[in-house]
């Protein structure tokens, strides 16, 4: 069983997603903001500035978690119904220096 340690960076190109728990994430890889467990989670890119590997797609202001799976199984990990403007969301396995991405999504849930 391989639990892995994923990083995940969203850009919200229009405005920060309002969410019930108090994770906002980083503006930098490096300083992924750890999260735990499942849920919602509150994101503000407001002060975030670009940076980060390639994604899918635009990412613009990015903001980065940190997350370790609680076990060996599928999760979905989405921004649909959550937010009501245009997001990337990209999910890697790693650290910020040698990141595999795993999946990639923009407009899956329309603009």
């Amino acid at each position: 069983m391989r639990v892995s340690k994923l990083l995940a960076a969203m850009s919200l190109v229009a405005a920060p997603l309002v969410g019930t728990a108090s994770a906002q994430g980083a503006d930098d890889c490096s300083n992924a903001q750890a999260i735990s467990g499942l849920g919602t989670f509150a994101a503000n890119n407001s002060s975030a500035t670009s940076g980060g590997p390639s994604a899918c797609g635009n990412m613009g202001r990015d903001i980065w978690w940190s997350w370790v799976a609680p076990n060996s199984t599928d999760y979905e990990v989405t921004t649909c119904g959550g937010a009501s403007w245009d997001t990337v969301l990209a999910v890697y396995d790693g650290n910020c220096n040698s990141a595999n991405q795993l999946s990639c999504n923009d407009d899956t849930c329309g603009l």
